[in-house]
């Protein structure tokens, strides 16, 4: 009796820890959204310290110190909103921070703001809309509004880097099979799968999307649609197109018109080798149809060196829709909120005192680089200003001409109105003690940011063309 009573006081024991033990780690931290809220519980803040250390400058050794720091940080969130009765918890922001001591020991520190919310009794169900951060307190970094990367460590992969473990299609233009292995009708994320992250994102004002892939392919979005696809480019302005990485599989393509058809051939040679179905819209321009699809062939006029005649050869498609949209222009920043930007923030007084959240939340919309020439990604706010962040924190800024073509000459002088910046030279160096004269450019270094001003010539008087700070 003994022993049978022993073994089911054992049996019983074995059942009930695991049950106790799985009620207390039922996680309240959620990656997406609740779909029903009976309680916004407001903001939680909670702020973890890594124990002092000699923080070493080693890459993996720094990051071991961030990722013991958030660890702490989401336990402590984690016991904050149970505590305040929330069962559901939302992070909006992560921020790591290291401070150093006078005995040159460092303490890392991660602070997290997140909302806690009681969830209905009848709907505990999460939405199909991802939080700012995950559940393990990284961000989640959204490429085209559907497609979302969640990176696995704090070191998140850049744009760049993603696009160069892309295999790319075959760089064939055909009706039945789209351009560069994108159909017609594709979205955002049949795009992004096939081509790898666009190299800037332009928002038009008709509502519509442009992806720019390289400096000579462009996809345009309708209501998540694709509806045009060319290799013409007439958004961009000089300094646009210079501002956008290199990417030779596009920059440099001789892609195939219904893989028959080369970039450059003659005329004459596309006409011999194309269906029977096409016919000339112009001289110089060739169309194809085929039910609600158009392929459009423009040709451009040479001078053979071996004859000194013109030959018009294969210079650009567009495969489009039959139902033929007026294309839009880039959307612009309304003044007012371009003020706000100027005023409030990116003048150098404030030395970068902002976050990203806080950006998004105060500007309606931005234009993105996600490959620009440094490789890095930066907002193009308006058609001239952009800006690069360090998760959220504001790194760098640049002013400059437009990088749109038909927009407004005056609006980067406008910009450099409002940070109450000189646009001579001279004036440049009358205002700040540590301006250097370095000829055609001005640096100034304070402790907390250095400002590079850029002008047309050596000159005393020259005129400011480009502003470029750099906050610390």
């Amino acid at each position: 009796m003994v022993n049978t009573f022993s073994k089911l006081a054992l049996l019983l024991f074995t059942v009930v820890i695991p049950l106790q033990s799985s009620a207390v780690e039922v996680p309240i931290i959620f990656d997406y959204l609740p779909n029903c809220v009976a309680d916004d519980l407001g903001v939680i803040k909670v702020i973890s310290q890594e124990p002092e250390s000699n923080i070493q400058q080693n890459k993996n050794l720094q990051n071991n110190e961030k990722l013991n720091s958030l660890r702490l940080a989401l336990l402590a969130l984690t016991k904050e909103a149970k505590r305040k009765g929330a069962d559901a918890v939302i992070i909006t922001n992560v921020n790591h921070h290291i401070t150093k001591h006078e005995n040159d020991k460092k303490s890392q520190y991660t602070k997290i703001e997140a909302n806690g919310f009681i969830m209905c009794a009848n709907d505990k169900s999460l939405s199909n809309t991802p939080a700012p951060y995950n559940a393990k307190g990284y961000q989640v970094t959204n490429y085209t509004y559907e497609l979302t990367f969640i990176p696995n460590s704090l070191e998140k992969k850049s744009a760049y880097d993603i696009a160069k473990t892309i295999k790319l299609p075959e760089e064939n233009v055909s009706i039945s099979t789209g351009a560069f292995g994108v159909k017609i009708g594709s979205n955002f994320a049949e795009t992004i799968a096939k081509l790898g992250p666009p190299s800037i994102e332009i928002i038009l004002d008709n509502n519509q999307i442009l992806y720019g892939y390289g400096r000579r392919l462009w996809f345009t979005f309708r209501e998540g649609s694709l509806i045009n696809i060319t290799s013409k480019q007439t958004i961009l302005s000089g300094a646009g197109l210079n501002s956008l990485g290199f990417r030779p599989k596009f920059d440099e393509s001789l892609w195939k018109i219904e893989g028959v058809a080369v970039k450059k051939s003659d005329i004459t040679k596309v006409k011999d080798v194309l269906t029977s179905t096409d016919f000339q819209l112009a001289s110089d321009q060739i169309l194809l149809k085929k039910k609600d699809q158009e392929l459009v062939l423009d040709f451009n006029s040479f001078s053979s060196t071996a004859t000194y005649e013109s030959q018009l050869k294969l210079a650009n498609f567009t495969l489009r829709t039959s139902d033929k949209e007026s294309s839009g222009k880039p959307k612009q920043l309304p003044q007012q909120h371009k003020q706000w930007l100027l005023n409030k923030f990116l003048s150098p007084t404030t030395a970068g005192q902002f976050t990203l959240n806080e950006l998004k939340q105060r500007i309606p919309f931005t234009h993105k680089i996600n490959i620009a020439s440094d490789y890095n990604t930066w907002l193009l706010i308006g058609n001239h200003i952009l800006i690069k962040f360090d998760e959220q924190v504001p790194k760098q800024v640049k002013i400059s001409e437009s990088l749109f073509s038909d927009t407004n000459e005056h609006s980067f002088l406008s910009s450099i109105s409002l940070l109450e910046i000189p646009l001579s030279k001279a004036e440049m160096i009358d205002q700040y003690n540590e301006a250097v004269d370095n000829y055609d450019i001005v640096d100034i270094e304070t402790t907390t940011y250095s400002l590079q001003a850029r002008y047309d010539s050596y000159e005393d008087d020259a005129l400011l063309y480009e502003l470029e700070i750099s906050y610390f």
